[in-house]
């Protein structure tokens, strides 16, 4: 029987041992680098492996270990935000000084949708259910074409792996991009970046219910690294996206005053734009 504490024996496997031993005195020096293990299943990468982690601890070395879901049934976490065109709409017009106007909002739709679609468009996006024609705009192609093909990525998606869909809806989210101008940005595109990676600029301005929210973010995001779904103890449930069933597809908002499900469908007008060509 080995005696304890004895290295392990790797029968047929010296030159791969002596290769490893080399990478684990380098990085005991300073020196990083990386050893790729590769090969036909059954033939000891696994066995391999577990001896360099050996060779490591023996030396007193911190040792971080990580695996990767297979390529078939790999989850996704896949989301979009709230108001994703204002950012667009803003750098563009209003918060670079140029007011996007009743006639740029006429002139927009028929240059997207053609003369009669436009009228369509317009009848279910009047500018008086709006602060202004720019929020107006912005929601069209927010609903158009960012939520619309969000939905179409999320069905196609989870007919094939476990999917988790989320919708960011801070409407107060710190704006740090470096934008001169007056602009009602909302929830913008790339304003929940800001929530799960630390930013220099964004994270001083965010409010407790804000900071918050970025806790509660980073807890789901990190238990789906860790486990493939964002459930996590403490944590508000968020159930899976499963399309074709009677209800509609769950999709998780996360906004400082709820996290909780909203129906994504109807909040961007999904049967209006899948009715019009």
């Amino acid at each position: 029987m080995p005696q304890r504490g004895a290295r392990s024996a790797l029968l047929g496997r010296d030159g791969f041992m002596r290769a490893v031993r080399l990478h684990v005195e380098r990085a005991g020096t300073g020196h990083g680098g990386l050893l790729l293990i590769t090969g036909e299943a059954g033939i000891g990468k696994t066995s391999l492996t577990g001896y360099a982690i050996q060779e490591a601890r023996r030396e007193d070395m911190l040792v971080l270990r990580g695996s990767c879901w297979g390529a078939d049934g790999t989850p996704g976490l896949s989301g979009a935000t709230l108001d994703e065109h204002r950012t667009f709409v803003g750098m563009m017009y209003d918060a670079v000084g140029r007011p996007f106007t009743e006639a740029d909002y006429d002139q927009a739709l028929r240059t997207a949708f053609g003369e009669r679609p436009a009228k369509r468009v317009r009848a279910e996006y009047p500018t008086d259910a709006f602060p202004s024609p720019a929020l107006a705009w912005a929601t069209v192609i927010t609903d158009r074409m960012w939520a619309r093909g969000t939905q179409a990525q999320h069905d196609a998606l989870a007919r094939h792996v476990p999917l988790y869909a989320y919708e960011f809806a801070d409407r107060d989210a710190p704006m740090f991009l470096p934008l001169p101008g007056d602009f009602d940005f909302g929830a913008f595109h790339t304003g929940d970046i800001p929530y799960l990676f630390e930013d220099e600029v964004a994270e001083p301005l965010f409010t407790p219910a804000q900071r918050r929210l970025s806790a509660t973010m980073t807890g789901y995001w990190a238990a789906f690294a860790r486990t493939g779904a964002p459930g996590d103890a403490g944590l508000p449930t968020w159930p899976r996206y499963r399309p074709g069933l009677a209800a509609r597809p769950y999709t998780q908002s996360l906004a400082p005053r709820r996290i909780g499900p909203v129906d994504y469908h109807r909040r961007h007008k999904l049967d209006f734009w899948s009715r019009l060509p």
